[in-house]
């Protein structure tokens, strides 16, 4: 573990992720991306200088078509720009003066150590909130249920509507 202020810390990670998936929601028209999280030596605070930063994608399985010119079912130019962000954003590691080693997954990549890897994994959403991968599935889950069969003309009609569910 490293300890000069060049170190690319848990929370800077975060604060970087947060700002990704803003961009990522901006540019993802379809919404292939519901997501952002981070795991890894990152997320435990444990990276050495040439750590890659580990992120996961919570990836709307309805709209992926694993095709020949596509990765993660995304289609190969949706995701560059999407990836572009990522990389863009966490820029250069002053240790190796090359960017940093993105490496991004979805749940099918980390099949093998779901169990493993799920309890540290570290959800940011848009507003910079951290949830446990359970704590975002959760509150994603009951919002899912509660509006699926039930049609909002504006986003207020939605606010209020749950609001009014919580009170």
């Amino acid at each position: 573990v490293i300890d000069d202020s060049d170190v690319m810390t848990k929370d800077k990670a975060l604060f970087i992720l947060k700002e990704c998936f803003i961009q990522v929601k901006d540019i993802d028209k379809k919404g292939y991306i519901k997501g952002v999280g981070l795991f890894g030596s990152t997320a435990r605070d444990q990276r050495t200088k040439e750590s890659d930063v580990d992120i996961f994608l919570d990836l709307d399985q309805s709209l992926l078509k694993l095709e020949e010119n596509s990765i993660f079912g995304i289609p190969k130019k949706d995701w560059e720009v999407i990836l572009k962000v990522f990389v863009d954003n966490f820029g250069v590691n002053p240790h190796t003066n090359k960017n940093y080693v993105i490496d991004v997954v979805g749940k099918y990549e980390l099949r093998h150590k779901w169990n493993e890897v799920k309890d540290e994994i570290i959800m940011i959403d848009t507003d910079g909130k951290k949830y446990t991968y359970d704590e975002y599935m959760n509150s994603k889950n009951v919002v899912e249920s509660i509006t699926s069969n039930i049609k909002f003309s504006t986003p207020e009609e939605l606010y209020t509507f749950l609001v009014e569910e919580t009170e």
